[in-house]
């Protein structure tokens, strides 16, 4: 049950955020094993004097910060940075406009259905390591 939150600039996304937010959840699906749909997805599309990028960054930079359980290993780590940015560059956005940000969240720092420490959840998906 990651939680993402897409930033970039407004305009060039225009009427293709739900091909975005499919992309995004086939990654997490893929390479978590969380079940399709599990995962929040928020999208947060900044006017252009609201948000500043680096010097010569693409336009249509896209940061995603990915809160998540801890206990993957790195090459699971790799794959899903490969398969996050690959969900950004269909769409037309250069590989090096992309960043993605894993926040690893103890489970006892999660409080989900009905207030449960998520430590004490039975999930239908293995943290894979």
């Amino acid at each position: 049950m990651p939680y993402v939150r897409i930033e970039t600039r407004k305009g060039w996304l225009e009427g293709r955020s739900e091909e975005l937010f499919d992309g995004i959840d086939q990654a997490l699906v893929d390479i978590l094993g969380v079940p399709p749909g599990d995962s929040l997805l928020r999208l947060h599309c900044h006017a252009t004097e609201m948000i500043r990028l680096p010097q010569g960054c693409d336009p249509r930079f896209v940061l995603l910060e990915v809160a998540l359980f801890p206990g993957r290993s790195l090459a699971t780590k790799r794959a899903l940075y490969r398969a996050l940015t690959d969900a950004v560059v269909v769409l037309g956005v250069s590989p090096d406009a992309v960043t993605v940000m894993l926040n690893e969240v103890a489970l006892d720092n999660w409080g989900i259905r009905n207030g449960q420490v998520a430590s004490n959840v039975n999930f239908d998906f293995l943290i894979t390591v």
